[in-house]
């Protein structure tokens, strides 16, 4: 049941949300650059964003709001991390390396995409 209201959560939470940043797979969402990733249904949106180097990026976790549930956006190789997100924005800066950097949930690691770092 849980997993259900948040399916319907999501829903209603991407089509509030700026044009491009719930296109994940879309050309436009490809060729675009974040500066904000959103969390609910304990999935990343978009799951591959796409940033430049040393950008600052927001994380809104809209989790919170429906489960109380925290969370944490953090590179597996350990160059970014929010910390624990809970009803506030976080933000991290995007490594200056341009590369592809896997990130998880370190509380729920099914929770997991890619950070795509360009000059």
């Amino acid at each position: 049941m849980r997993r259900i209201v948040a399916a319907l959560a999501v829903t209603g939470l991407l089509a509030l949300a700026p044009a491009g940043a719930a296109g994940a797979g879309t050309a436009e969402h490809r060729a675009s650059r974040i500066d904000m990733i959103r969390i609910a249904g304990f999935t990343f949106y978009p799951n591959d964003p796409r940033v430049s180097a040393g950008q600052v990026v927001s994380v809104k976790n809209y989790d919170w709001g429906f489960f109380m549930e925290p969370h944490t956006l953090t590179a597996i190789d350990g160059s970014f991390n929010t910390g624990l997100i809970t009803a506030d924005v976080e933000t991290f800066v995007a490594p200056t390396t341009p590369g592809r950097y896997q990130f998880k949930c370190l509380i729920h690691p099914n929770m997991r995409g890619l950070l795509m770092v360009r000059p």
